[in-house]
């Protein structure tokens, strides 16, 4: 069967879809999570000359429900998505990334499987890069083995990308710059990333030793609270995020800290069901910003939630500069040998320490 999209494809191409074949991946991983995935997996097959012959990118996700499909894959700049991504995908992508595939295959087919009322169902969906007014779609059919719900979606005829560009030396950090912090605040659900049956270690961007979570209370508001500090220096400003209890990024603050008084580079994701009312995305660090508080007791509640999380990263602060002198210290001792000597005694041990 064949449906219309409610747009032309002019309008598509000038909707400022990704020309990049590695932003495109990573638009189809974020759906994937967006899908309530737990698991994403990219891989490629060869074709006997040793191109690429298909791209795949699998979840395990709640799969397309066949009941909304006209409102998934129908309607164009409309998503029923949350955003998720510190690039940030602060605001969604309003159904262009399914269309990414353009950057680097000429047609996109999803094979999906989703939960009718306790019964699993599969169906596929086809758009090609010629004709993106419409899509192409089968009768969903009821699935018998032990199978679960996710998705596939496979990209055919590919362009511009040989095996090496997908290979973990190449794409390795491109996603883990997109996807480490997300795997680490979702490391204890099993949030996993595979590039050609290799899991993506968010280790290698995040310093997991001085990386933290707590749980505070202000009021009759909880906040779980995570700093994240970066094995590198990151080019943005030390921020906050504040989600709301279903993932959506309802503000951006900065923190009290810049990268000229210290060198801990940092980012604060806070989650609490209190930013639920928030309308919309707002910037507190962009002049002019209108508050988004109107109640004494909301901002009452922010400015003790901010105090908090300076407390929070003073702490992990001093934990890391400590950390830092310690590094230095065992450098002089065992490699630079410039490190003076003292006497194996509680007085020696004393101003060894001081």
């Amino acid at each position: 069967m064949i449906m219309s999209l409610s747009v032309k494809n002019q309008s598509i191409e000038t909707s400022g879809i990704t020309k990049d074949y590695k932003e495109a991946i990573c638009e189809y991983i974020w759906n994937g999570f967006e899908a309530n995935a737990t698991e994403v997996r990219v891989s490629y097959t060869c074709s006997e000359l040793q191109g690429i012959d298909t791209i795949s990118i699998t979840d395990n996700g709640d799969g397309i429900n066949y009941d909304s499909l006209s409102e998934t894959f129908g309607a164009f700049l409309a998503s029923q998505k949350s955003s998720l991504s510190l690039k940030l995908k602060a605001k969604a992508n309003k159904g262009k990334g399914r269309f990414s595939f353009s950057a680097f295959s000429s047609i996109a087919k999803w094979i999906t499987k989703y939960d009718d009322n306790g019964v699993i169902k599969s169906y596929s969906i086809t758009l090609t890069n010629e004709n993106k007014e419409t899509y192409e779609y089968d009768e969903p059919q009821e699935v018998k083995d032990d199978t679960v719900s996710g998705t596939t979606v496979v990209f055919y005829n590919i362009y511009g990308i040989l095996p090496e560009d997908l290979d973990i030396n190449s794409l390795e950090d491109f996603l883990l710059y997109e996807f480490s912090w997300y795997l680490y605040l979702n490391r204890d659900k099993g949030y996993k990333i595979y590039l050609n049956d290799t899991e993506l270690d968010y280790s290698k961007h995040i310093n997991t030793k001085y990386s933290d979570t707590t749980i505070e209370t202000i009021g009759n508001n909880q906040f779980e609270i995570s700093v994240i500090v970066w094995n590198e220096k990151i080019s943005e400003k030390f921020r906050m995020y504040y989600f709301d209890s279903n993932n959506v990024i309802k503000g951006i603050d900065t923190t009290t800290y810049n990268r000229n008084t210290v060198d801990f580079n940092h980012s604060v994701f806070i989650h609490s069901r209190f930013f639920y009312m928030w309308q919309e995305e707002r910037t507190f660090d962009i002049p002019d910003q209108t508050s988004l508080f109107t109640y004494e007791e909301s901002q009452r509640t922010l400015k003790t939630l901010k105090k908090v999380v300076q407390a929070f990263l003073a702490q992990k602060i001093g934990l890391y500069m400590s950390g830092k002198a310690d590094e230095e210290i065992k450098k002089m001792i065992e490699v630079r040998k410039t490190f003076p000597s003292f006497s194996d005694d509680d007085y020696g041990n004393l101003r060894k320490r001081v």
